[in-house]
């Protein structure tokens, strides 16, 4: 398919991108609607901020990659709010978690914007 690229005020917009590289498309795991199922809730500087399905074991790492990853404004830092108590972690080099704690059911996590 033929695609147009238009340039205005500094904004990209493409149309008739149906044929994007396979890597370039937007994946996350499916959102939950259902306030019985056990999730954690990821939004701020993620690809498709929502509520996602807890299972066992899922860390903070788990968390983000269901929300599709991090966008280009994600800062170094993440907020996890559980149970009213809120906790700072901070990323390494290039976003990568230093420290991947366990989330549970219920956990809000938050990516503030960065304003550099």
């Amino acid at each position: 398919m033929r695609s147009q690229i238009f340039c205005a005020i500094g904004l990209i917009v493409a149309t008739g991108c149906s044929d994007l590289p396979h890597h370039s498309k937007i994946t996350s795991a499916p959102q939950v609607n259902s306030p019985d199922v056990p999730s954690v809730y990821v939004d701020g500087e993620v690809i498709v901020p929502g509520r996602y399905a807890w299972t066992n074991g899922m860390t903070l790492q788990d968390a983000v990659s269901a929300a599709g990853g991090f966008t280009d404004f994600a800062p170094r830092r993440l907020r996890v709010n559980h149970n009213g108590v809120s906790t700072l972690y901070r990323l390494g080099p290039g976003r990568t978690f230093t420290n991947n704690p366990p989330v549970q059911a219920g956990d809000s996590i938050h990516s503030p914007r960065s304003i550099f």
